[in-house]
């Protein structure tokens, strides 16, 4: 019982910047935002992130919250503390399971909290409520490849990959794509 695709809806733009020092988890999410429609800028640690924000201005902000140097709570407290940037949201995103990592996050002015690894509908449910960005069904695709496949085993093993291969994209799971 697979979510139905959803992009951003026709008329919306957003544009993210990601905060993660760890280049596959930054590529993760810029692909994962960009495929739900969301135009994604990214950098490397906390001080590049809050020279980009400064610069860019973008909607909202990912910030991974565990970093080398400049972590992403600090990052967090210097970007509302800055009145160029104060008002753009900061959604923490973090692989820990500890609440005390959620609770710092929130003192630090963060809006949301995203675990990793993101999932789509996750990431598209905390990009509705600070943001009032709405998502919206995406046609599927049409099965020509299907009436292209001669072989009637085959066939009838694609819309399992298929389903299987967007699970993977939606979780971020490379090993599985």
């Amino acid at each position: 019982d697979a979510v139905p695709d959803k992009r951003l809806a026709a008329g919306q733009h957003i544009n993210a910047l990601v905060v993660d020092d760890h280049s596959i988890s930054r590529r993760i999410m810029g692909m994962l935002l960009e495929s739900i429609g969301v135009q994604a800028i990214t950098a490397a640690d906390g001080a590049e992130g809050i020279e980009l924000a400064g610069r860019h201005r973008p909607d909202v902000i990912l910030m991974d919250l565990r970093m080398k140097g400049m972590d992403g709570i600090e990052a967090t407290r210097r970007l509302q503390e800055d009145a160029a940037t104060a008002s753009i949201p900061v959604l923490a995103v973090t692989a820990s399971p500890f609440e005390n990592a959620r609770d710092a996050a929130f003192a630090a002015g963060c809006r949301e909290f995203l675990s990793k690894p993101g999932r789509a509908a996750d990431l598209m449910e905390v990009l509705e409520r600070p943001l009032g960005a709405r998502f919206e069904a995406v046609m599927a695709p049409s099965s020509e490849v299907e009436d292209e496949v001669d072989d009637p085993q085959t066939s009838a093993m694609l819309p399992a990959v298929a389903e299987r291969l967007r699970e993977a994209a939606a979780i971020g799971s490379i090993s599985d794509l």
